[in-house]
C-alpha cells in the first residue's frame, strides 16, 4: 500500500523523523553514555520532550504543534 507521504515534501513528517533521531541519541546518552548524573538527567528530560513533541506533531500534522 502506498501512502504517498515523503519525509522531505511533508514538513511535519521531516520534523518527526528529526525528533525521532534526537530521541534515540538523547536516550542513549541518558541510559549509558552520560558521564555524570546531571548529564544523564538532562538527556532524559530532553528525550521526554522529544516524545511529547513527536506526539504533538503526529496529532496536529504541523511542525509547531500548538
Amino acid at each position: 500500500m502506498l501512502l504517498a507521504q515523503y519525509p522531505l515534501t511533508n514538513h511535519w513528517l521531516t520534523a518527526k523523523i528529526i525528533a525521532l533521531i534526537a530521541y534515540i541519541v538523547l536516550g542513549t546518552v541518558s541510559l549509558k553514555r552520560g558521564k555524570t548524573k546531571r548529564a544523564r538527567a538532562l538527556a532524559g528530560v530532553g528525550a521526554y520532550c522529544c516524545i511529547v513533541y513527536i506526539i504533538g506533531v503526529a496529532v496536529t500534522k504541523s511542525v509547531i504543534p500548538i
